[in-house]
């Protein structure tokens, strides 16, 4: 599943970024070129990706091992207020993949109604 959402991070970024190599290679950059430049922004992903989940990993164990050390109704609580604030993040983020995609079908409609 990782590698999955890997591969559609990855996509999703060079999808936004396709006129920008487009516009690179007519200007004479190499497919090595827009590879490595591709290459580069996996490495960093991955890169931050790692970093914050080993930074992240000790303190949420510590919290779920004090969390579940109490009786589940003892921690109702909190775990209800995390479940909601991932929730509101995931909805956030969508809410701007979908402003972004909307954007570009916009911008998509008009390219093709100026070009016909």
């Amino acid at each position: 599943m990782a590698a999955t959402g890997f591969y559609c991070v990855l996509s999703f970024a060079v999808h936004q970024r396709t006129r920008e190599f487009g516009i690179k290679m007519v200007l004479g950059a190499s497919r090595a070129e827009i590879f490595r430049l591709v290459l580069l922004r996996a490495i960093k992903s991955t890169a931050i990706g790692l970093i914050s989940g080993i930074a992240l990993a000790e303190p949420a164990m510590l919290l779920l091992n004090r969390l579940l050390a109490r009786p589940l109704m003892a921690c109702g609580k909190q775990l209800s207020i995390g479940a909601s604030a991932l929730l509101e993040m995931g909805r956030k983020s969508t809410d701007r993949i979908r402003i972004g995609t909307s954007r570009f079908l916009l911008h998509a409609q008009q390219d093709q109604w100026v070009g016909s």
